[in-house]
């Protein structure tokens, strides 16, 4: 029964354990990202589009910039559980089906789930994640200069490995407790 006893408590703190850790969000400072921009049209000419850094490091500083056909400039700035696209000069963007910048975490944090996108009035920015790549669509959309669109990241859904092992240490020792006290007793 001792044994028992001690299987449920270690399954209960690895359990609050990772409750707790639910306003924690991974941070994606320090990851290396990879930016890409897809039109993906057989039959239209997409304008070129490059980033001035890539692929980048997330830090304290605007990452890079997106250009466009070598007009239209818009900077790309992650930190911990969000991007912030700056507009830098007045852009249309066709309504293709999908018409946006991609991003791929080359080394570090996934970047969980989408939870909000905050962009002006009227133009609703589409961004999910999918297979860890993060697709932003400005399909059909137009800004002016200075316009911003936040998107933030919600990562409390990926226990933490030593999480993980707290959990299955528990659940182990619950096993074992559980199998120990069914053995007849001589």
């Amino acid at each position: 029964m001792k044994k028992l006893l001690i299987g449920v408590c270690a399954a209960y703190i690895a359990l609050f354990e990772y409750a707790g850790r639910a306003d924690a969000a991974t941070t994606l400072i320090g990851d290396v990202i990879f930016g890409d921009y897809d039109v993906p049209c057989d039959t239209c000419s997409a304008p070129d589009a490059e980033y001035s850094v890539n692929p980048f490091t997330v830090g304290p500083n605007i990452e890079t910039s997106v250009v466009i056909a070598f007009d239209f400039a818009t900077e790309v700035d992650f930190d911990a559980s969000s991007l912030v696209f700056i507009v830098l000069s007045d852009v249309s963007y066709t309504s293709h089906p999908f018409n946006g910048p991609e991003f791929f975490i080359l080394s570090g944090n996934p970047f969980g789930n989408v939870v909000s996108v905050s962009s002006p009035a009227g133009q609703p920015v589409a961004a999910h994640v999918s297979g860890g790549v993060l697709f932003v669509n400005w399909q059909g959309d137009s800004f002016l200069a200075n316009d911003t669109i936040t998107i933030t990241f919600d990562n409390n859904g990926v226990p933490e490995p030593s999480t993980w092992a707290m959990m299955l240490l528990g659940f182990a020792g619950l096993g074992f407790a559980f199998r120990q006290s069914r053995r007849p007793h001589h």
